[in-house]
């Protein structure tokens, strides 16, 4: 449960991360908008986006843009226009949601290396597969995951490496410790 607080610090609202969609920022308030019944419906709380955001840091409910959070979780597609790019959630009733030039690299970074991790989940399955007639492992999502960091070549690919590691042996998909 993700639980949203006001700004005298007392409980509002508590949502699962699955049904939590996206924050808007509204004066000095926050719309939370999530699902209920498989329709959107939105509370709204005194707080900051700026606290909000804090809060929510170690979550995969990201800053999009100025005005926005979205659980990154929900995105169905990016989408490129004129005016830059948005994120589709996928659900009737809900726009799409703006990301801003400040934010829009974390948002590409953490779009990338999620799909890199389920490529490479998907990649090792059926390689696995293969090998194993052979006699052999192959681990494919850690290389994947060594590849990401020499690309990044910074603290944060070494962060996202030691992470995702985590995750991937912790999970029971690995063969091993990395």
């Amino acid at each position: 449960l993700i639980s949203f607080y006001d700004d005298r610090g007392e409980l509002q609202l508590s949502v699962t991360k699955e049904n939590l969609l996206y924050i808007e920022a509204a004066d000095n308030c926050v719309q939370i908008w999530y699902m209920k019944n498989n329709l959107p419906k939105k509370q709204i709380l005194r707080n900051t986006l700026k606290r909000t955001e804090e809060l929510l840091a170690p979550t995969n409910i990201m800053r999009c843009h100025r005005g926005y959070m979205v659980n990154m979780e929900q995105v169905k597609v990016l989408r490129r226009e004129k005016e830059g790019f948005y994120l589709e959630l996928g659900i009737n009733n809900v726009p799409d949601i703006p990301v801003s030039k400040t934010y829009g690299k974390s948002v590409l970074k953490w779009l990338l290396y999620s799909a890199v991790c389920v490529a490479g989940l998907v990649l090792q399955d059926s390689m696995l597969a293969r090998l194993r007639l052979f006699g052999g492992c192959f681990d494919v999502t850690p290389a994947l995951i060594v590849l990401i960091c020499v690309l990044e070549g910074s603290e944060n690919g070494s962060l996202f490496a030691l992470l995702a590691s985590m995750v991937y042996v912790f999970s029971g998909t690995g063969q091993g410790h990395y």
